[in-house]
């Protein structure tokens, strides 16, 4: 091993998909500052701050121009160079290496618990459940109703939602999560779209159930350790949520069935079959 001990790296900014964030990058991150003994410098949005603050040394915030859609590891649109990195670090005293956000492995069929190579280092990824924030907040169900641009043929539509919270909300206390660019509200749901990520992790540790398609947002309820029901299409998702990416051994059901667009009465009976 290459002796690494205090020598700094500079790692980021993510600028791809929060999913692939969570499961393709900050855990490998952490596993090569406990490694390594790195001096670990994070650049990212602010409002990720929270997925590298228990082994960053320092971070630099980071936010990229709007030039289109998160894709997996990237941005279309968009390339991050030398020259933007030096611009946003300015003038630094220590030399360091810089290590750019890349595909690791061959996600999503690289596995939590396999040993893979980024730049020069070899590392198995290191996962934490994500710890209450402490934010008073109690729901039975939440849920992410998934409205991107991306592959926007895999939302499901409002009327589908609307139909199963006029069931769900007759028994259950129910939230929604995401971004408000990216995510829709739902009648007689308690709307949380938007607020910080912090607020987002208690809001779904509060929960007994995250419902919704395959997105980011289903991803950190497996780092929350929250049991979710999912559903989608697209290939290896059933094997990501219940085995590569899900670290924790988080209770998690990917239901293939209907694809991207079930019927809001298949997935209430889910709800009622398996979690609640």
């Amino acid at each position: 091993m290459n002796n690494y001990k205090n020598k700094e790296i500079i790692a980021g900014p993510w600028v791809g998909e929060f999913g692939w964030e969570l499961f393709a990058w900050q855990g490998y991150l952490r596993a090569i500052k406990e490694k390594y003994n790195t001096r670990m410098v994070i650049i990212c949005s602010e409002k990720s701050k929270l997925l590298y603050e228990d082994f960053a040394d320092e971070f630099v915030y980071f936010e990229p121009p709007d030039t289109g859609q998160s894709d997996s590891f990237y941005m279309q649109g968009y390339h991050f160079s030398k020259e933007n990195l030096f611009k946003i670090l300015g003038h630094r005293d220590s030399n360091f290496s810089w290590l750019p956000p890349r595909r690791i492995g061959y996600p999503p069929a690289t596995s939590w618990n396999e040993e893979v190579s980024i730049g020069p280092f070899t590392v198995k990824p290191k996962y934490i459940m994500f710890a209450n924030q402490g934010y008073q907040c109690k729901y039975d169900i939440v849920i992410h109703a998934r409205n991107r641009k991306l592959r926007s043929n895999d939302n499901w539509s409002l009327e589908n939602w609307s139909s199963l919270l006029g069931l769900l909300t007759q028994k259950y206390k129910v939230a929604c999560i995401g971004t408000k660019e990216q995510s829709l509200h739902v009648n007689d749901t308690v709307d949380y779209r938007g607020c910080d990520l912090s607020k987002t992790v208690d809001i779904i540790k509060s929960s007994r159930l995250v419902l919704g398609p395959s997105s980011g947002p289903m991803h950190l309820a497996s780092l929350c350790g929250t049991p979710h029901l999912v559903w989608g299409s697209r290939e290896m998702s059933k094997t990501r949520y219940e085995d590569t990416w899900n670290p924790l051994g988080t209770k998690a059901q990917f239901l293939e069935e209907y694809g991207w667009h079930p019927p809001p009465e298949f997935i209430y009976k889910k709800v009622l079959e398996n979690v609640i």
